[in-house]
């Protein structure tokens, strides 16, 4: 080899390595750029999440303190006027149109006591409130042995000629029982799907057969109870359990609870209710009840 040739191979040795050089700082460069872009981006990403979050938060909490402001009143109609008040003037979202419902589902709708209330007293209703409790005159004419049914027999049963309207009030049942069905207790294995503490102070249960078909059954208040109701002890007593095992409170709680329970036959007003069967009928007084689970 040549001394020129020997010169130019430390050169183009030394050129090679700056280039090599060049290239890596080039790129390594590249790479920490994008790095920091892509921190920056996801910083940003980051910040912009949790700025929404908590924007959501906030509106969870207003829409939140409105609802219990308009709820409380002590009232349920009030509070359904106040609910759909709010949806209407555009404070509270309702994409599902629940709230509207609450127009034919008047005794769905959530209510808590007044301001300024320490505990609200359960009122109890004056439609049939004798009937229901067992204090009526009739109350002797019902049968003592149960008769079994199932939830899917009950709600087939006609209501009788002269209340057949399921949203009629009949005021000349006011104090009376219709024949037949509201003269017989019923032995019944359901499952109780939802359960709510009333305004009434009653416990009013969703029951439900083995085809989906429900009906209502009501554990109602003791206090309401006049003395001489020939179910006074029985209603007291399943009361009680019912409270024990489901605490049922002033919103609608789902659930799954199999039992055997029996009550009275009843032809309520239908107007919405929730579980109500499409004749009205339902067990009111609930007498006796057994977990089946």
């Amino acid at each position: 080899m040549s001394n020129s040739a020997n010169i130019w191979v430390p050169i183009l040795v030394a050129i090679v390595t700056g280039l090599v050089t060049v290239i890596t700082v080039f790129l390594t460069g590249r790479a920490n750029r994008r790095l920091e872009r892509d921190k920056f981006d996801a910083n940003r990403k980051l910040e912009r999440q949790k700025f929404e979050t908590n924007s959501k938060l906030e509106r969870q909490k207003f829409e939140s303190s409105l609802i219990v402001q308009s709820i409380s009143t002590g009232d349920q109609e009030t509070a359904k006027n106040n609910l759909i008040f709010l949806v209407e003037a555009g404070f509270l979202p309702d994409p599902d149109g629940k709230i509207k419902g609450l127009v034919n589902r008047p005794a769905d709708t959530p209510v808590l006591p007044a301001r300024g209330q320490a505990q609200a007293s359960s009122r109890a209703p004056v439609f049939r409130w004798k009937v229901r409790t067992g204090s009526d005159s009739d109350a002797s004419l019902v049968e003592e042995a149960p008769v079994k049914a199932t939830v899917e027999e009950l709600v087939k049963k006609r209501r009788p000629a002269t209340m057949k309207d399921p949203a009629g009030r009949y005021p000349a049942y006011q104090g009376k029982r219709a024949p037949g069905v509201e003269r017989t207790i019923y032995d019944v294995e359901a499952t109780i799907v939802a359960h709510k503490l009333q305004m009434s102070g009653s416990y009013h249960l969703d029951l439900q057969g083995e085809t989906g078909a429900t009906m209502i059954a009501n554990c109602v208040d003791p206090q309401h109870v006049d003395a001489e109701s020939r179910w006074a002890q029985q209603i007291a007593t399943v009361r009680a359990e019912v409270e024990k095992k489901l605490s049922p409170r002033a919103v609608y709680v789902s659930g799954s609870w199999p039992v055997r329970i029996s009550g009275v036959g009843f032809f309520n007003q239908v107007h919405g209710q929730h579980g109500v069967a499409p004749n009205g009928i339902e067990l009111t007084p609930v007498l006796s009840i057994q977990w089946l689970s």
